[in-house]
């Protein structure tokens, strides 16, 4: 249940609040916010989580067996194959690596291992048992080779693990920046340039000191602005939404996603409608005739699929609605509603859930559906980033770690960036279906 909703299922302000809830609580609707888990197994979850012990699986086999089924009921394919192509996806070059180097350490420690001569046979009883003294002699060869093993193992864990890593651990803090050009990396405005430029300072001073070169994060003045600097090649790389990945890739084939920012360890979010609840709005068919708030035009949650949501079902955006306010951010979004700017708009799932944290009061606001779910944002490479570029931001940024690199679990009250990964291009097959719906009904 954790695992699929991403944070504690009974976990309150204090112990005696938890068990209370432990206790005497129901469970909260799995389906309402993941509304992508199959329902086979959010039955599984359900029974694991029955307050009677005899509702339960009795045995944590039973539950294994119980969630397999449900898999291959849902399509899923949990073989040992796959589960090793995923693997393979996400770590294969780094494991091919261990192994060479553990390999080579292997065969180094046995090309120059002196085994010596074999000790004389004592007299007496002892001198009719060859084959005992032999065997003692093997023991001892496979015994050194295997602690050797061990301890090179354990090496390479330290070695690959970052333990003993020193370019970009803490011995490597005091280490002096080379300089030279500086690499831009122009931030899209999601949230306010301040803000930005706060939460993710700790990652440009870790960038400056792994790639060895002066790294600056400006933050663009539009979502529009950063497309245009990018593609132009003013600057050669972006942290871009998807909206505007979709549309760089569609502008100039030689985008591509260098790294997808990681949030609460989701490489994706949940776009959402939300609304102020003194609007009385309790379904997106109440939104007809109200003011919506639009983040951005070139927003993906907040703009795209909240506008495709409201004509799937059945409001036109730009003739049923009273009017419309472009609040610039997605926390202002937010605080616009509170304000009472607008009756709704849209955002994404963890911008509400974060805007406590930075003082913005959510008590007020209604989430009326979910809409949509896309890739989180993307440092991305323009036409003049070079291939030498790409693969040193790329792997510095897979390798960035906020605990051991910035002494923090994830960066930022809102950012919340645990990290960096890679996806493949169709992830933003849905968000195109979105855009060419919204080309084809601007154009009618």
């Amino acid at each position: 249940w954790e695992l699929l909703l991403g944070k504690k299922l009974y976990a309150r302000d204090s112990d005696i609040a938890t068990v209370n809830a432990v206790l005497n609580e129901g469970l909260a609707s799995l389906g309402q916010v993941r509304s992508d888990v199959p329902d086979a197994i959010q039955s599984v979850a359900v029974s694991a989580l029955s307050k009677k012990p005899e509702d339960r699986f009795p045995t944590a086999d039973g539950f294994r067996r119980a969630l397999a089924k449900a898999a291959r009921l849902s399509g899923m394919d949990t073989s040992d194959d796959a589960i090793a192509d995923f693997v393979a996806s996400l770590l294969g070059d780094s494991l091919s690596q261990r192994r060479q180097e553990i390999t080579s350490q292997v065969e180094h420690s046995m090309a120059t291992l002196d085994l010596g001569a074999a000790p004389p046979l004592s007299p007496g009883p002892a001198a009719s048992s060859p084959r005992k003294s032999q065997g003692a002699l093997t023991g001892m060869v496979i015994g050194s080779v295997v602690t050797g093993l061990v301890s090179l193992s354990i090496l390479a864990v330290l070695v690959w693990g970052d333990v003993l890593r020193p370019s970009t651990g803490s011995q490597a803090l005091d280490a002096p920046v080379v300089t030279g050009e500086v690499l831009q990396i122009l931030l899209a405005p999601t949230q306010s340039p301040e803000l930005l430029s706060t939460e993710l300072e700790p990652l440009r001073a870790y960038l400056e000191r792994v790639l060895r070169q002066p790294v600056a994060t400006p933050v663009a003045q539009t979502y529009g602005d950063a497309l245009d600097r990018m593609i132009s090649g003013e600057v050669p790389f972006a942290s871009l939404p998807p909206n505007l990945y979709v549309q760089a890739r569609a502008t100039s084939p030689a985008v591509q996603i260098v790294a997808v920012k990681v949030h609460g360890n989701s490489w994706g979010s949940d776009a959402i409608l939300l609304a102020s609840d003194r609007s009385g709005i309790s379904s997106i068919q109440d939104m007809r005739g109200r003011k919506i708030c639009y983040t951005d035009p070139k927003s993906t949650t907040g703009y795209v699929l909240p506008r495709a949501a409201l004509r799937a079902a059945g409001v036109d955006p730009d003739r049923e609605l009273a009017s419309a306010h472009v609040s610039g951010g997605h926390l202002q979004l937010i605080q616009d509603l509170v304000d009472g700017r607008c009756d709704f708009g849209g955002t994404f799932l963890d911008n509400l859930m974060n805007a406590r944290a930075t003082g913005v009061s959510t008590s007020q606001i209604e989430l009326i559906a979910k809409v949509g779910r896309t890739p989180h944002d993307a440092i991305c490479a323009g036409p003049s980033a070079t291939q030498a570029q790409i693969d040193g931001l790329r792997k510095a940024l897979l390798d960035f770690d906020p605990q051991r690199d910035a002494g923090v679990p994830e960066l930022g009250k809102m950012e919340r960036l645990t990290g960096f990964g890679l996806i493949e291009d169709n992830k933003y097959d849905a968000l195109r279906a979105a855009l060419n719906a919204e080309h084809a009904a601007s154009a009618r």
